[in-house]
């Protein structure tokens, strides 16, 4: 089955979090799929390493209207496996929601609520209209990050 774009946002946003956090059950194993991700994509969509910084400890970029960091952002959720063609993979996203968070805590000890997050990433997706693009896909991660 496959979803509009929209749920790359949440999906690399889980990602990254488990990561940090230590909550995914291989993080070693995620860790590397991320970090070869991130080479390969920066490689093939240039950004500052300031830029590169910035969205690795903010989940944002410092430049939104740079295409290159855009696309930069897509590259890394299609090397995870959760976008093919600018179309993300609902079923991977909510495999690797449950997988990741079900029944995981946040720092203030309160479940994640992953049924919530996934509402999100539907009410943040019919925000953004029109054609697919990595502007519009970063619109809509943009979007997750500040819910």
């Amino acid at each position: 089955m496959e979803f509009p774009i929209a749920v790359l946002s949440q999906v690399v946003f889980l990602v990254l979090a488990s990561v940090a956090s230590g909550a995914a059950a291989n993080t070693a194993e995620l860790s590397d799929l991320m970090a070869k991700g991130i080479t390969n994509c920066q490689q093939r969509f240039p950004i500052p390493s300031d830029q590169l910084q910035s969205f690795m400890e903010t989940k944002l970029l410092k430049d939104d209207t740079n295409e290159a960091a855009t696309c930069f952002v897509q590259c890394v959720l299609e090397g995870l496996g959760v976008v093919s063609n600018g179309v993300a993979l609902v079923e991977s996203m909510q495999k690797m929601t449950e997988d990741y968070f079900r029944g995981r805590m946040k720092p203030d000890g309160s479940m994640v609520n992953v049924d919530l997050l996934k509402k999100n990433v539907e009410d943040c997706a019919r925000s953004e209209t029109g054609n697919i693009t990595c502007q519009k896909n970063y619109r809509i991660w943009r979007c997750t990050q500040m819910k």
